[in-house]
């Protein structure tokens, strides 16, 4: 004969919403703020690299537009977008000897992680599908 189950106390929903919401801690652990904050080093040492090889010579004749270096100015809105984000992956498969795919999608899964943290909000929808078909 099984055993005699015992029976499922009755939970006091009224209570349970009338009690203060749970205090949630904020932000991420610190092994992930970590991974974050070298990912924020990295898109800074690749910025000035990608502003050099993108300097257009002459507007005018007289004038030399050099892009900006700022690494927040390629996280706007209308800066960023599939070439930046590509830009920088490739860059960093070029930089370091990666052995193992599974590396490489980690670091991308946290430079998205940096990306929305820094411009204050996720990227669209149609963007982050874009980047999953580009197929690094």
């Amino acid at each position: 004969m099984p055993p005699k189950q015992e029976s499922k106390q009755k939970r006091d929903w009224e209570a349970f919403f009338r009690a203060p919401e749970r205090e949630l801690k904020e932000g991420w652990v610190r092994s992930t703020r970590r991974k974050v904050e070298d990912v924020k080093k990295l898109f800074q040492r690749f910025i000035p690299l990608r502003s050099l090889s993108y300097i257009v010579p002459y507007v005018y004749s007289w004038i030399e537009e050099l892009p900006v270096t700022d690494w927040m100015f390629w996280l706007r809105d209308e800066k960023f977008g599939l070439k930046m984000i590509e830009g920088f992956l490739i860059w960093y498969l070029d930089e370091h000897n990666l052995k193992k795919r599974q590396a490489f999608l980690t670091t991308a899964r946290y430079f998205a992680m940096f990306c929305n943290e820094e411009r204050g909000k996720e990227a669209p929808y149609t963007l982050k599908q874009k980047v999953k078909t580009v197929g690094f």
